[in-house]
């Protein structure tokens, strides 16, 4: 038997070889097609024009239900203006102005005209945002000229005729506070620049294959002293790329009675964070308190701003009482998609986790 008539194969044989191998090598390219391609990275970077401007809705509330289920609800509501002064490589210079305020809710005849004329004060007020190239808040550029405003707006409240009724320890107590809260650049930011830096918070996020950003943050104290150390989350929860909107989901939450979480010892830690000494007989003088927040954003992924955000914060006290705050600010200028609804129909974002 020669060489050449041992390699030699039978026709139907050779076919049945070339098949099966063809078969096979389908069969391991479908495999591959099937498997899920990585998740990218979603960025949500500011693309802004100088010049470009928009305007919003501000709708501010406070609900406060006392121990025995007595239910108080007031806020306020104003139109928001926002122009990109200065663009360029080094970042963004935002105009953040407030007007025609108007109050809303239940409040009494007596703190009527003092909340109005507060808000009426503060219109028109221009508060330069400094923004770097990726979204992230540098402060506030004209803070030394909103120190002043701040201060003739506290030369007004000291010469109202509810202050003047006040005892003598009460005038020179309210006269601290307030000059105390307006010292600092970062005081003067945190009063005219906490609503804006809630809603620029997810401008320049990137989520790393789409996975959650997690981080560790202090919560303001409601009620003076340290701040209370949390852990915060932004995720996100929908995105339709057809329509280049996306909805980010933050939350953060702190129950300084949870002493299992990492956080005990820190708290532990603060002392009179809630304003006043721990009594002798109460070992954690935080389990009274529980304070989370939450807020979503849509946003608008080409442009790199938000449309829509609401943002509520619950405080929750063991007596049953509670303090619910909320923040919405809306676009009110912008014209709706072609199926003529302003919220486009969205589809749960590929590999959002909750866990």
């Amino acid at each position: 038997m020669t060489v050449s008539s041992v390699l030699e194969v039978p026709a139907a044989l050779r076919l049945s070889v070339s098949l099966a191998i063809w078969i096979s090598l389908s069969l391991a390219a479908d495999g591959q097609s099937t498997k899920p391609a990585p998740p990218e990275d979603t960025s949500f970077l500011p693309r802004w024009s100088k010049g470009e401007s928009r305007v919003y809705e501000q709708l501010k509330g406070r609900r406060v239900v006392s121990k025995d289920g007595t239910t108080n609800q007031a806020g306020s509501r104003a139109r928001l203006d926002l122009k990109v002064v200065d663009a360029g490589p080094k970042g963004y210079l935002l105009r953040w102005t407030i007007s025609e305020s108007a109050l809303d809710g239940e409040r009494s005849p007596k703190q009527q005209p003092e909340f109005e004329n507060l808000l009426k004060a503060m219109e028109g007020w221009n508060v330069l945002l400094d923004i770097d190239e990726s979204g992230n808040f540098k402060g506030v550029k004209n803070w030394k000229e909103i120190r002043s405003k701040i201060e003739a707006v506290n030369e007004s409240l000291l010469k109202d005729r509810t202050y003047q009724s006040l005892p003598p320890d009460s005038q020179k107590r309210f006269r601290a506070q307030l000059k105390a809260r307006s010292q600092s650049k970062e005081q003067i930011e945190e009063l005219c620049a906490r609503e804006a830096k809630a809603f620029l918070a997810p401008i320049g996020l990137t989520f790393k294959g789409g996975e959650p950003i997690e981080y560790q943050t202090r919560l303001p104290n409601p009620r003076g002293g340290e701040p209370f150390p949390t852990r915060a989350r932004f995720e996100i929860s929908r995105i339709d790329p057809t329509t280049a909107r996306a909805i980010i989901v933050w939350r953060q939450v702190v129950n300084p009675a949870s002493l299992g979480t990492g956080l005990g010892e820190t708290v532990g830690r603060l002392g009179k964070s809630l304003g006043r000494p721990p009594s002798p007989s109460d070992s954690n003088p935080y389990k009274s308190l529980s304070i989370s927040d939450q807020c979503q954003y849509l946003m608008d992924m080409q442009g790199g701003w938000v449309n829509d955000m609401k943002q509520v914060r619950t405080i929750r006290n063991q007596d049953g009482s509670s303090v619910e705050e909320s923040l919405r600010i809306r676009r009110v200028d912008h014209q709706p998609n072609k199926s003529g609804s302003e919220s486009p129909k969205l589809k749960t974002a590929p590999s959002s986790k909750t866990g």
